[in-house]
């Protein structure tokens, strides 16, 4: 046995078929590897391409995209006043506008006033109370030239005047209530305010009625 080699024998790392075993049925669990990792039969350590239930860790809630550097940014509260309404402009009264200013524009004429309210007992021939309101007329006159009567009342006298000579009867009335108003408390012209009221109801029932006749 000079010549001969001896071979030394390694194990075969193919299972041996002395003592086969019952076979894997198709619902067996999977074999599971070592718990050190090695392999069985080279005894190296397997690395597995992906690692299961590996803890990472995680940054606290909000400050993952906060710089550290960065100060955070102070966001301003948001207003509590309610947001202004605009208003829509107030309408203007054009009627009592244009009162008032004729009102202003308008002056006292006493020779004016006379004149119209001899032009309307010339204009009505039906009319029984003439002479007193011709006489009451100078009782209106002695006392508009002493200034014993105010501007309101001079000035409704006066458009009592022009109302008449026009034949508009309801603005002649409103001005009469306007006289017996101011003039409630003084008896030094009930005569007169009265001699006038007689005046504008002939007018006011002559607009309805039409003038009376002699029959």
């Amino acid at each position: 046995m000079d010549n001969m080699q001896i071979l030394e024998e390694k194990p075969s790392d193919q299972p041996s078929n002395a003592s086969p075993g019952p076979g894997r049925g198709w619902n067996d669990p999977p074999l599971l590897p070592p718990a050190n990792g090695m392999s069985p039969s080279t005894g190296a350590i397997k690395k597995s391409g992906r690692t299961l239930n590996k803890r990472v860790a995680f940054p606290l809630s909000g400050s993952a995209n906060q710089s550290p550097n960065k100060a955070p940014l102070n966001l301003a509260a948001p207003s509590l006043m309610p947001p202004t309404v605009a208003l829509p402009p107030k309408a203007i009264d054009a009627e009592g506008a244009s009162a008032e200013n004729s009102e202003q524009d308008e002056s006292l004429d006493l020779s004016a006033t006379l004149s119209n309210f001899e032009q309307v007992l010339e204009s009505t021939s039906k009319f029984g109370g003439k002479a007193t309101v011709h006489a009451e007329l100078e009782s209106i006159k002695s006392m508009w030239e002493k200034e014993q009567l105010n501007d309101d009342v001079c000035l409704a006298i006066q458009r009592l005047s022009k109302a008449l000579l026009v034949k508009d009867t309801k603005s002649a009335q409103d001005s009469l209530s306007t006289i017996s108003k101011s003039l409630v408390a003084r008896h030094d012209t009930v005569e007169w305010s009265s001699a006038l009221r007689s005046l504008v109801n002939h007018f006011a029932l002559a607009s309805v009625y039409g003038e009376p006749t002699d029959n």
